[in-house]
């Protein structure tokens, strides 16, 4: 039974919006058009925790709720929204040295995590059902078990289902990683920035090559080939989006429990 709609007070409307500095808490993508989205699809809550800015294309990816297809769920668009408002918030304070540089570091960290444990969310939906999992010790973190146990074997239904992943999800991440080093320049420390430089780099190549195997595997590379040049693509990127995650939860640990 749907629960009925209680219009957003136009004060508290106000302050979400000044809260998200009018921008979608999870593209962040400045002038876009936006709306107000109930986090976790009621209606009827109108917390101000549970109220987000999202623009009208990740609104549609929130309520879109196929098998395969979704990949913004509640519990990730409760993250980038807290993290959003308190970057925010850092933001429109006066610049500040010291704990405050080190809190505004910490959460372009957690964005850095975040940014690539999406592609990794909508890689399992797209995977998903009955993925296996591994023994107690045997993997250091989900990354080792996707590299390890998840990664699915070439056929031509194969390809075309995960190569939205490998296109706009990729491409999403590049401009992720992009609008930090933008957002942060005087934050990130020089070698985490080389790090995300480097992590883009490496996407391009990894997307552009699956994009292109249609036309290599109809003729150009021998038929046995098509199987390690399609997992390796999923083994590179699965690496670089770790070792992103790794070193930015790693660095954002030592920040805050020296805090």
């Amino acid at each position: 039974m749907s629960k009925d709609r209680v219009p957003i007070p136009d004060d508290l409307a106000a302050k979400v919006m000044f809260a998200s500095d009018r921008t979608c808490c999870v593209c962040r993508l400045e002038r876009h058009k936006v709306q107000l989205h109930h986090i976790d699809g009621d209606p009827s809550n109108n917390a101000i925790d549970n109220v987000a800015v999202i623009c009208l294309h990740c609104h549609s990816d929130a309520h879109t709720t196929g098998a395969f297809v979704r990949n913004l769920t509640p519990e990730l668009i409760r993250l980038y929204n807290s993290s959003w408002r308190d970057i925010v918030r850092l933001r429109l304070r006066p610049p500040a040295e010291g704990a405050g540089k080190m809190e505004l570091a910490a959460e372009a960290f957690l964005e850095a995590s975040l940014d690539a444990h999406r592609w990794r969310v909508w890689f399992m939906s797209l995977a998903a059902p009955n993925l296996p999992g591994g023994k107690p010790g045997e993997f250091v973190d989900v990354w080792d078990v996707m590299a390890e146990r998840w990664i699915p074997k070439y056929t031509k239904e194969a390809y075309s289902r995960f190569s939205p992943l490998f296109g706009d999800g990729l491409r999403e991440v590049r401009g992720r990683f992009d609008r930090l080093i933008q957002l942060f320049p005087d934050v990130l420390p020089p070698d985490f920035r080389s790090l995300l430089v480097r992590a883009n780099r490496q996407l391009e190549v990894e997307q552009s090559v699956y994009l292109q195997l249609p036309g290599l595997l109809g003729g150009v590379v021998p038929a046995q080939q098509c199987g390690p040049l399609f997992y390796e693509r999923f083994v590179e990127v699965i690496r670089v989006l770790r070792d992103v995650a790794r070193d930015a939860d790693r660095r954002r640990e030592s920040l805050t429990t020296t805090q």
